[in-house]
């Protein structure tokens, strides 16, 4: 089933480089620490990814674009290890801006680097895992680094620049991965390949390990030998349960150096501590007690016995950490990176930030605390999850609320072409997800309906401004006003679905809450979309359904919890039935009639 996605988005490439030069000349200006030099890195490796997958090796704009990347690399290392100066390396990456001239404002592909967004992943990490190279080879071995586009644009320019602190002879080079995802192929063309050692750079393994492995193959086709090559991924593990029996050997044989987050350290203090320091600094009381709330663990402290727990998709869950402090009141810090699908100019915990900022203006979520290291920190909420219950007297007004949340939260108004693009990857995976459901008769249903209401979604609509919309995400304070938790984040997160129209955060109301239709026209008529066509309307449910379905069947088979798969089985029933029931009679006849 399809669940996965490659989040992405288009921006003018001229506008992509005025805005690192611009972070250059702030780190200029200043004496510039290492939370703004790591910003600058990133968004410089999102430049010269755009520039690589749009330009040749010898042009100017691609040598320019890699060496800026390259030396706010460096100055990013050595404000991390207080060696040498930062500012000089600064300056060597305004200078190769200033050799760009004229750049087009042609309009290109951005790829969201996935683990600075969602998974907690450090640029810090990987110059740890060059220094562990080093100390198993001598200084003096030329070595040729690889990153794999995307993320691997700035993981290589970090591996390139803390061996070249080391005294090592680097050069660098990007490829880009293409064919299918568990069967990737990649073409490296060497000028000659006098190479001591060949350091393949990316995020990976991922399911197949197939990207790291492609590009292992092609430096031994372009003449480097087995024994020089090694792999930086972004964890010790193996690929999982897509990779091959050739790939799992490659990995298997191949050395493999990776840094682990929790052997960072920021001021001498781990990444929790830091996070805990932060929490004393920004409320004046000490912090007793740090848990981890990731992956589901943070039902243990909402819900009185396991047999409430909603099933949770962990996978997909960011890291999130509970700091409890000595006066008994808590503060959730949830990661939200660094990067992300930019809006106003912001993206990652800078967005975060903001849109939770304006959602605790209204009244809709607990007030924001601030951020660090990627993360952002709000109040914990005491009060209880919802239970739904379709026969509480309260559930008409926690509708109504939810409702004018739906309409409250929307964001801006999305492109036509940002429209169709979002349109088309949910129709693709409703009619994916809906064979592998129900068969051939319930997808050919669902590509009647992708057909019939493919019209209606080139309006002009808002973007959904959550994503997330099951009970177990609300609670009732002692007012009786709805607080929305979790409540950033989703619209660009690692799944197909990405930045949806608002009608996906109504349909999410409509499968989550399983609605009634008095109930669903109360939803409506609160969240002023009444106007819906109802076989629009039917299109997101089915989609919303068939979507949730894939995700929890995928989550079955990754976890190893008796308990949560049995959770999961439910769920995934749930949402399968809730798609079944959408694509029935009732609506093929609509269609077809």
């Amino acid at each position: 089933m399809l669940v996965y996605g490659d989040p992405s988005f288009q921006e003018s490439l001229s506008l992509l480089c005025e805005r690192v030069c611009f972070s250059l000349e702030r780190c200029a200006n200043v004496s510039p620490g290492v939370d703004r030099l790591r910003a600058t890195l990133i968004e410089a490796g999102q430049f010269e990814q755009a520039v690589s997958d749009n330009y040749e090796p010898e042009s100017e704009i691609r040598v320019q674009a890699e060496n800026i990347t390259l030396a706010i690399a460096g100055a990013f290392i050595r404000a991390w290890w207080q060696i040498g100066d930062p500012h000089q390396k600064v300056l060597d990456a305004l200078s190769a801006c200033a050799k760009l001239k004229n750049v087009p404002a042609q309009s290109v592909t951005v790829k969201v680097p996935e683990g600075f967004a969602f998974y907690t992943l450090f640029p810090e990490q990987y110059s740890n895992a060059a220094l562990e190279w080093a100390s198993k080879h001598t200084g003096n071995t030329d070595v040729l680094v690889v990153g794999l586009r995307s993320i691997g644009t700035t993981l290589s320019a970090v591996v390139a620049a803390t061996l070249q602190e080391r005294g090592y002879k680097v050069r660098r080079m990007t490829v880009r991965p293409r064919g299918h995802p568990f069967g990737r192929e990649i073409l490296v063309k060497l000028n000659g390949n006098n190479v001591g050692a060949a350091l393949i750079v990316d995020e990976g393994p991922g399911l197949s390990g197939s990207s790291i492995a492609a590009a292992a193959e092609a430096l031994e086709r372009a003449g480097i030998s087995a024994e020089k090559i090694a792999f930086f991924p972004g964890h010790s593990g193996l690929p999982g349960a897509a990779a091959s029996a050739e790939v799992l050997a490659r990995w298997r044989r191949t050395p493999r150096f990776v840094g682990d987050v929790r052997d960072l350290e920021w001021n001498n203090r781990s990444l929790t501590e830091a996070l805990a320091e932060r929490t004393e600094s920004i409320l004046g009381w000490g912090v007793t007690e740090i848990q981890d709330l990731s992956a589901g663990n943070w039902r243990r402290y909402c819900y009185e016995v396991p047999e409430q727990w909603p099933a949770v998709c962990a996978p997909f869950e960011c890291t999130k950490y509970r700091c409890v402090l000595e006066n008994g009141f808590s503060v959730l810090w949830k990661f939200q990176g660094w990067s992300g699908v930019p809006e106003y100019g912001r993206c990652g915990a800078d967005l975060a930030l903001s849109r939770l900022e304006r959602r605790a203006a209204l009244g809709w979520t607990p007030k924001p605390l601030g951020q660090h290291l990627g993360f952002v920190a709000q109040r914990w909420c005491e009060d209880p999850p919802i239970l739904s219950d379709p026969d509480d007297p309260r559930r008409p007004d926690e509708l109504a609320q939810i409702g004018a949340y739906i309409h409250e939260a929307a964001g801006l108004i999305m492109s036509p072409l940002e429209t169709d693009l979002a349109f088309a990857r949910v129709r693709e995976m409703l009619e994916v997800n809906t064979r592998e459901a129900l068969g051939d008769d319930f997808a050919s249903r669902a590509v009647l309906l992708g057909s019939t209401v493919r019209g209606f979604s080139a309006q002009r609509v808002s973007a959904a401004g959550d994503g997330r919309m099951g009970p177990w995400e609300w609670r009732r304070n002692y007012t009786g006003a709805m607080i929305k938790l979790d409540a950033a984040g989703h619209d660009t997160n690692h799944t197909i679905v990405g930045r949806q129209p608002v009608w996906w955060d109504l349909a999410g109301v409509v499968v989550e809450w399983d609605l009634k239709p008095e109930e669903l026209f109360l939803v409506q008529a609160t969240a002023m979309l009444e106007s819906v066509a109802p076989e629009l309307l039917a299109f997101y449910v089915a989609a919303y359904a068939a979507f949730r379905t894939g995700q929890c069947r995928f989550c079955i088979g990754v976890t190893g919890d008796p308990r949560e798969r049995e959770r999961l089985e439910r769920a995934a029933d749930s949402y399968q039935l809730r798609l079944q029931h959408t694509l029935g009679d009732g609506i093929l006849a609509r269609l077809e009639g």
